[in-house]
């Protein structure tokens, strides 16, 4: 999908204040529901007011979330996707008429992905990325869930015969047994652990939305642009020499099956990296977890890293 657009780098738009838990404490709704109404007006008249870069990303991102996701309805499974917006760059600016046509472009885009009682938009992050003196991409991360069983806090008890795979690399999803579990039809270990993970994420009210989305990474190498940081999963010590670290690591020949102590050690693990994480004054929204390896014998290594992505929280629509 291409799009013309033109964007320049300014101050980023000011957003409100934020109390502890994540919530917002002043109502900038009124300007995300202005936008949003004036993107949608057909046969707009052309107009020379502008938009700041960061500005014109603010107000897509929050337009995106407020008008598509419904991050109050729990769930159990999340998947990411992603979507890419072309964007011409000038020195003139953003005109207000160019940020409404890439809204509605990328709108549409994340509409497709969207099955009416099958999935839902949890949370959309925008990132503007240059590429060259003359353009730049939106790169669009979004969190999509499914699934719609969830218990609300985390559960980190593995049954004695669960010996899950540390991940689905090279495997059906379906096929994950190992050991005394040999090929057992099982969900892998790092989906198993994101969606217990996810599972104690507290339910929004009706109407709630997400701004200022922030994704932060443990040696994350999946499709995701837009990390504001991405850390070793080795800076996360625990103390203990045979698990020294809070996510999966392992080094050796007979590494990638998880018994299921290791599966309840490193479920907590992710789970408290991810507080460990968080940004002052934004909540969790979102952990997925992969897996990778480099295969070389008894120096062979494999290892689990994260996404979580977090953001600020607002609950006033009027």
């Amino acid at each position: 999908m291409a799009l013309s657009v033109t964007f320049i780098a300014c101050r980023k738009e000011e957003t409100p204040t934020v109390s502890s838990t994540g919530s917002t404490e002043a109502n900038f709704t009124p300007r995300i529901k202005t936008f949003i109404q004036q993107a949608t007006i057909k046969n707009r008249h052309k107009d020379a007011n502008s938009l700041s870069l960061d500005s014109a990303e603010w107000y897509i991102e929050a337009g995106l979330n407020f008008e598509l996701g419904t991050p109050w309805i729990d769930c159990t499974d999340r998947t990411l996707d992603s979507l890419e917006v072309t964007i011409p760059v000038s020195e003139s600016g953003v005109a207000e008429n160019t940020a409404f046509s890439a809204y509605n472009a990328l709108h549409t885009g994340i509409v497709s992905k969207l099955v009416t009682g099958e999935n839902h938009l949890i949370m959309a992050d925008v990132n503007l990325v240059y590429t060259n003196g003359t353009e730049a991409v939106a790169k669009v991360l979004i969190v999509i869930g499914s699934g719609y069983s969830k218990t609300n806090q985390l559960m980190t008890g593995y049954g004695a015969n669960e010996f899950i795979y540390f991940t689905n690399a090279g495997l059906t999803n379906n096929n994950c047994g190992c050991g005394t579990n040999q090929g057992g039809a099982t969900t892998c270990s790092n989906m198993r652990i994101a969606q217990r993970v996810n599972a104690t994420m507290d339910g929004l009210s009706y109407g709630c939305y997400y701004t200022d989305v922030e994704s932060r990474g443990v040696d994350w190498l999946g499709n995701a642009p837009n990390l504001t940081m991405n850390t070793s999963g080795t800076g996360f010590p625990t103390g203990i020499p045979v698990t020294p670290y809070k996510i999966y690591r392992c080094q050796g020949a007979n590494c990638g099956c998880m018994s299921p102590s290791m599966m309840s050690f490193y479920t907590q693990g992710s789970f408290d990296i991810m507080n460990q994480l968080k940004p002052t004054n934004k909540v969790p929204v979102s952990c997925a977890m992969d897996g990778t390896n480099t295969l070389n014998g008894a120096n062979s290594q494999y290892w689990q890293m994260a996404l979580y992505t977090y953001a600020r929280l607002n609950c006033t629509r009027g």
